[in-house]
């Protein structure tokens, strides 16, 4: 692990590919959260809408997945900003293991 921070501190382009890759994927589930809390409110699932309102990583994918044709755009956008959020995420949990 120590190896590879050495390596991202002495390679800076690629730090900051990682932080605009994450900071593009982390708008884009932000909209999918909106879009996706508000199809889910509108269409009175109360349980779904709170759910993604609350703890949107783990339940706004599932959503995504379980009603697909209630919001496509939506869901794209839901699993492309999670999918470019992806390596920054396995990254931080590669660092957190003991």
């Amino acid at each position: 692990m120590e190896a590879t921070l050495t390596y991202l501190y002495h390679h800076p382009w690629l730090m900051m590919a990682l932080i605009a890759l994450t900071s593009l994927g982390l708008a884009l589930t932000l909209m999918a959260w909106l879009a996706l809390m508000t199809t889910a409110l509108g269409r009175r699932q109360w349980a779904w809408g709170l759910g993604i309102l609350v703890l949107y990583l783990p339940v706004a994918p599932v959503f995504a997945w379980r009603y697909p044709a209630l919001n496509p755009w939506a869901n794209r956008l839901c699993w492309v900003g999670l999918l470019l959020m992806l390596p920054v995420l396995v990254l931080q949990l590669w660092m957190l293991w003991p």
